[in-house]
């Protein structure tokens, strides 16, 4: 049925042009021969798959004169090409024109609901086509953010671990120097003894002798711990630079010594 009346449609703009008055001037008869030429040519590309020149051939011949017929081949072309939009508006066009049999209308209104299903169905795939996008792309926002954060908890791992040697070195440093001011204080209180006089002539070389030894390690841990301090300042100021260079690394470390004149505590830095 449906080739039917495609073929039937053809031919009706071809037979319609076989009844043109003769009483019509020469031009009118050109163009009316431009139009059938144009429909028959139409109607070859049609049948050979060229739907898009047969398109043209009928929309060329309906632009010389608006015949109906010529509206639903070109529907009907557009419909090959599945550009939905265009071949319902041309079938709508041709349900507008006067003197359309009933099968024919029926026909043709058919073909525009088949064409808004199709329309619909373009709409649909577009729709869930653009939501794949905006989550695609929200999951690319969401994978950079993760990046981005990631960084930045490598990036303060990065100062707090290049910080922890200074703030070492920081507290060692007050803890020696603590150390020093506990230590003078018991030399002094040797070195006062010193004076007493009830004390025998062996406790005050023993108290004499711990007022020594605990002054030297008195001195040594200010010398070290003001050192140790200093150092620690300097590594906390210059974190910068161990940022930018994150393979640098710095190390320290405390080790006593005793000797028979004294004792004290060496500090050892390394970067």
């Amino acid at each position: 049925m449906r080739n039917h009346l495609t073929t039937v449609l053809f031919l009706l703009v071809w037979i319609g042009f076989g009844m043109v008055n003769t009483a019509y001037a020469e031009e009118e008869m050109t163009t009316s021969e431009r139009i059938q030429a144009l429909s028959i040519q139409g109607a070859e590309h049609f049948s050979a798959g060229d739907f898009q020149r047969a398109a043209d051939s009928f929309e060329q011949a309906y632009d010389l004169e608006p015949i109906p017929n010529l509206l639903f081949n070109i529907g009907r072309c557009y419909e090959q090409l599945e550009e939905w939009e265009k071949a319902k508006d041309n079938f709508q066009r041709f349900l507008g024109a006067p003197d359309i049999d009933d099968e024919t209308r029926q026909y043709a209104e058919n073909k525009v609901d088949k064409m808004n299903q199709h329309i619909e169905e373009e709409r649909e795939a577009e729709r869930l086509a653009q939501q794949k996008r905006e989550e695609e792309e929200a999951r690319r926002r969401e994978e950079e953010e993760r990046a981005r954060a990631a960084e930045e908890a490598r990036r303060r791992a990065m100062e707090e671990a290049s910080n922890t040697p200074a703030f070492a070195a920081i507290g060692a440093g007050g803890g020696l120097l603590v150390g020093g001011v506990l230590m003078g204080m018991r030399a002094n209180g040797n070195a006062e003894r010193l004076d007493d006089t009830t004390l025998a002539y062996e406790e005050r070389v023993a108290a004499r002798n711990s007022a020594r030894t605990q002054g030297l390690v008195a001195d040594a841990f200010y010398v070290t711990g003001a050192a140790a301090t200093a150092v620690g300042v300097y590594m906390l100021l210059s974190s910068d630079d161990f940022d930018d260079e994150p393979d640098m690394t710095a190390t320290t470390g405390f080790s006593p010594w005793f000797g028979l004149d004294g004792a004290g505590v060496e500090l050892h830095v390394g970067f």
